[in-house]
């Protein structure tokens, strides 16, 4: 089981998703990409040309520039969409 640090309470529904523990480089670049979003009538996306120099400044290969676009995509798609349907 795992446990949710804030509850103390187990949580099945948590034990078929990914150990994502390890990944502090993918959830610091998301941290620092969000910098970067567009903010109207609703969050935009982070632009990929901000993903596309941040890899470049980390100097990512191509298989780790493509496993970094689909991870921060992936990422940033359900948080556009939480946020921005929370706000209806």
């Amino acid at each position: 089981m795992l446990h949710i640090a804030s509850t103390g309470q187990e949580s099945k529904a948590l034990d078929s998703k990914p150990d994502i523990r390890g990944s502090e480089f993918y959830w610091v670049a998301f941290y620092e990409l969000g910098t970067c979003r567009s903010f109207g009538m609703g969050v935009g996306p982070i632009p990929y040309t901000a993903k596309l120099e941040y890899v470049r400044n980390y100097g990512l290969d191509d298989d780790e520039e493509l496993e970094f676009m689909y991870i921060m995509n992936y990422l940033d798609n359900v948080f556009v969409k939480k946020v921005n349907d929370h706000g209806k």
